[in-house]
């Protein structure tokens, strides 16, 4: 995907806070980043590392191509690739009213350790909470 592309399904996804094409033009050429991504079907996953720990930055499928296992399958391919680089543990921050997103990690053996109040910005509701969620290697 260009960067443009990765731009265009960041808003669809992340209309509060979405990341222009500079920055995934950043990721692309940053040694610490893996870039991910599936322009058949609109997603893509940006994970920073310091080995032996990773942070999953964003992870976004297209609103139109949810419920299909595209995650799950990106995810699954995140994991294994940031094994490969020799990361032990991923660290990753999600919206807690994001279940399906909160189910996928669950379901990859994420666990949940901790919580930043009112950290997700929301129109005409109030802010919503991050869950910060860990996974590590020998736990999958």
């Amino acid at each position: 995907m260009t960067p443009q592309a990765m731009a265009a399904l960041h808003i669809r996804c992340f209309p509060q806070n979405p990341w222009d094409a500079a920055t995934f033009e950043g990721f692309q050429k940053n040694k610490n980043v893996l870039l991910l991504s599936d322009p058949q079907a609109l997603a893509l996953a940006v994970i920073q590392s310091v080995p032996p720990e990773g942070e999953i930055l964003t992870l976004a499928v297209d609103p139109d191509q949810q419920q299909q296992g595209i995650g799950g399958r990106l995810l699954d391919t995140a994991l294994v690739k940031s094994a490969s680089k020799g990361l032990t543990q991923l660290h990753l921050e999600v919206a807690a009213d994001n279940r399906a997103a909160i189910a996928l990690y669950l379901s990859r053996g994420f666990s949940e350790i901790g919580r930043r109040a009112s950290y997700y910005p929301r129109i005409n509701t109030p802010p919503a909470d991050a869950l910060l969620m860990q996974w590590r290697a020998n736990s999958a």
